[in-house]
């Protein structure tokens, strides 16, 4: 459910929101991972975002 509010929030162009939310998915163990993150298409407009890059960066090992 969080990360459907995370795309609802990228939707609106909510992208502070948006990230608080992907950042609470990536934290816990989900099916969601940061390399899925960067391939999605829904979060396209976060990828030039630095937040969203940290996000990825910060993750990329403890989800995969």
């Amino acid at each position: 459910m969080v990360m459907v509010m995370a795309y609802i929030h990228v939707i609106l162009g909510d992208y502070d929101r948006a990230l608080d939310r992907l950042e609470e998915v990536l934290s816990v163990p989900a099916p969601f991972s940061s390399a899925w993150m960067q391939a999605d298409p829904l979060l396209a407009p976060l990828r030039s975002h630095p937040r969203f890059q940290m996000l990825l960066e910060k993750y990329e090992d403890k989800n995969e």
